[in-house]
């Protein structure tokens, strides 16, 4: 599986983002949140077609299951939420535990 990871990134007058796949996202644009989420589903895409060589398949095409896709998707995303909501909330909690 492929993973976005935004790392912060000078490019010569302006702060920009790159992604792994080296999608390339103006600092300015990242003030708009339905910017960055636009162009995260955009780059992910991207990876998808270059993957799969081609767009969404909606009928099954090359033996694709969506559903099941989407199933085993919405999983993974609940393991790796939980772990870093787990891994926020240790981080939190030794920030309130230095202040004391």
């Amino acid at each position: 599986m492929l993973a976005i990871e935004w790392t912060p990134h000078r490019s010569r007058s302006t702060e920009a983002f790159v992604c792994k796949e080296n999608n390339m996202i103006d600092a300015n644009d990242l003030l708009d949140t339905n910017v960055k989420v636009l162009r995260l589903i955009n780059a992910r895409m991207e990876i998808g077609q270059k993957k799969y060589k081609g767009s969404i398949p909606i009928k099954g095409e090359g033996g694709r299951d969506n559903l099941q896709e989407s199933l085993e998707e919405a999983l993974d995303m609940c393991v790796y939420l939980s772990a870093t909501i787990l891994e926020l909330i240790e981080v939190r909690n030794e920030k309130r535990n230095s202040k004391k």
